[in-house]
C-alpha cells in the first residue's frame, strides 16, 4: 500500500520503515547477513534473503519469524513474491531461479539460468523473464520457454545488481565501474548511463531498485549511502 518500506542489511536484520515520517517501526532479526527482501501482496509478510542460502519468512504483524528454508546452494540474490498467488520466485548466485511456497518456504521447482556463477538476477513484475549477470555483461531468459534472449553489453566492469521496472519496460544495472545504466527492452541497445556514482574509493555499488511508479531508481552504495535518480 506504500505506507512501509522494508530494507535488508549486513547486520542481520530486516527493518521496517514508515514511509511518510521515515520513522523506524520494526527491526527483524537473522542469523546471517541479509541481501533482499519483499511484501507479499498483501503487506503481512515479508520474505527475506540471506548469504548463506537461505529464505526466511516474517510475520509482519507480530515481527516475528514463521517459517525458513534452504532455497540455493550459495547466496541467495534476489526473493519476489508472485502477484497472482502463495507463492515467492527467488535467485541465487550459482544461477538458479526457484519457485517456493510462500507458507512454507518450500520448494516448487527451478529454473536453471547458467552454470556459471551470477553476480546478480532479477526478474520481471510478471515473472516471464530473468536477467542475470556475469562479469561484465547481462543476460536476458525467458522463464516460459527456458530460450535464452539478448545479451546486454555496455559496462566495463562487473555488473553487481540488476533491477526490472514495473512496466517490465526497463532494467537497471550497476556496475563496479560505478555507473547506473537504464536499458530499454522494447529496443535493447547502448544502455543511457543515468549517473556515476562518487561513493568513494574501496567503495562500490551494491543495489538498485525502481520506485513503484518506475520514475525513479534507489541506488544503495558499500558506504552506507542511498541515492534516488530521476529516470526521465
Amino acid at each position: 500500500n506504500g505506507q512501509h518500506i522494508a530494507s535488508a542489511a549486513f547486520d542481520s536484520t530486516v527493518r521496517l520503515w514508515d514511509s511518510l515520517a521515515g520513522i523506524l517501526i520494526a527491526v527483524f532479526s537473522s542469523s546471517s547477513p541479509i541481501v533482499d527482501a519483499s511484501f507479499a501482496p498483501n503487506g503481512l509478510q515479508l520474505a527475506s534473503a540471506d548469504v548463506l542460502d537461505k529464505i526466511r519468512l516474517w510475520d509482519v504483524r507480530s515481527v516475528r519469524f514463521s517459517a525458513g528454508e534452504q532455497a540455493h546452494l550459495s547466496f541467495v540474490r534476489t526473493v519476489v513474491y508472485l502477484p497472482t498467488g502463495p507463492s515467492i520466485v527467488s535467485g541465487g548466485l550459482e544461477g538458479v531461479i526457484r519457485h517456493c511456497d510462500a507458507s512454507t518456504g518450500a520448494s516448487k521447482s527451478t529454473h536453471v539460468l547458467s552454470t556459471r556463477m551470477t553476480n546478480s538476477t532479477a526478474l520481471s513484475s510478471n515473472v516471464k523473464q530473468a536477467a542475470f549477470c556475469s562479469k561484465d555483461t547481462i543476460q536476458l531468459r525467458n522463464l516460459q520457454t527456458g530460450e535464452p534472449g539478448p545479451v546486454l553489453e555496455g559496462h566495463t566492469k562487473d555488473v553487481t545488481g540488476l533491477a526490472y521496472s514495473p512496466c517490465g519496460q526497463w532494467i537497471a544495472s550497476i556496475s563496479e565501474d560505478k555507473t547506473v545504466r537504464l536499458w530499454d527492452l522494447r529496443n535493447i541497445e547502448q544502455a543511457h548511463i543515468l549517473a556515476t556514482i562518487n561513493c568513494g574509493d574501496g567503495y562500490g555499488v551494491s543495489n538498485v531498485t525502481f520506485s513503484p511508479t518506475g520514475l525513479q531508481i534507489a541506488v544503495g552504495d558499500m558506504n552506507g549511502t542511498v541515492n534516488v535518480y530521476d529516470t526521465q
